[in-house]
């Protein structure tokens, strides 16, 4: 029971989540600029401290190798997102629920992990199904009506996944229950937001922090700024031309975060892989 706490902030930020639906949860572009935001603070330190990884496992020369490459394939994914949106988005979602449970409970079998990550990915889709249809056509250019048939049925199988090795179950029931009573009471974008921020990030950030010290801090902001400022001139400048589905700005916006964050999870999870290899091998 006494593991819980150890998620404070994300227990914290799921509360903030709450309070704040009750002031704009009538102001749908001031609520897709905090969901946005949430998911840029979460995410891109989150990424940025792969540098750090990178420059404690590999030697100089092949550092700068693993560096460029890990680059060239974040930026075909971000290019490929523009080009084949519906493809990719989808390659990313399965994607995703691999990363969640492989990063949030690496100790548990394989299957487990994908359990958990497909219950993160499907329950706020079930709970909210509309918003949860705006959010995925944004990618999938309208093609999409979800079922909730399909996903209590998807959910209840991830479940029997998910606890199938028996390990941390009453933890994961309980933060499971908070990730349930946050969509519920706030909304499935702040719900999501709380997890991936104040649970999901801050685990791998703690898990790999020894990678990097104090005066390595000034190099994590200033990665985490210049990603950040990708999407900026993304916005400003619309450099790689839009899906002709886009209609408005808040889909623009949330376009430009996830497909950032998505291009940088493909290099992560093979960076994360090979590091985990390399520890297992005392290298």
């Amino acid at each position: 029971m006494t593991d819980i706490f150890k998620y404070k902030i994300y227990l914290l930020l799921s509360f903030a989540m709450i309070f704040l639906d009750q002031f704009f949860s009538n102001d749908h572009e001031l609520s897709v600029l905090i969901f946005a935001t949430i998911l840029l603070v979460g995410g891109l330190p989150h990424g940025a401290l792969d540098f750090f990884i990178l420059k404690n496992i590999f030697k100089t020369k092949i550092f700068i190798s693993s560096l460029i490459i890990y680059l060239f394939i974040a930026a075909l994914f971000y290019i490929l997102f523009f080009l084949f949106p519906e493809i990719i988005f989808i390659f990313f979602l399965i994607y995703s629920a691999f990363h969640f449970g492989d990063s949030d409970f690496k100790d548990e079998s394989q299957i487990s992990k994908l359990g958990w990550g497909t219950m993160i990915v499907c329950i706020p889709l079930l709970i909210d199904i509309n918003n949860a249809e705006w959010f995925l056509n944004i990618f999938l250019n309208n093609q999409l009506t979800l079922n909730s048939s399909y996903l209590i049925a998807i959910i209840f199988l991830s479940s029997i996944l998910c606890f199938s090795s028996r390990k941390n179950m009453l933890l994961k029931s309980l933060l499971i229950c908070v990730y349930l009573i946050t969509c519920l009471f706030s909304s499935i974008f702040y719900g999501f937001a709380a997890y991936f921020a104040g649970l999901h990030s801050v685990h791998h950030f703690k898990g790999w922090k020894s990678n990097i010290n104090n005066d390595n801090l000034f190099g994590l902001t200033l990665i985490t700024a210049v990603s950040a400022l990708v999407v900026v001139i993304q916005l400003r400048f619309e450099v790689l031309p839009y899906p002709g589905f886009l209609t408005g700005m808040n889909e623009e916006v949330l376009y430009n975060v996830i497909v950032l964050l998505g291009s940088l999870t493909v290099p992560h999870m093979i960076l994360i892989n090979k590091a985990e290899s390399l520890k297992k091998l005392n290298l």
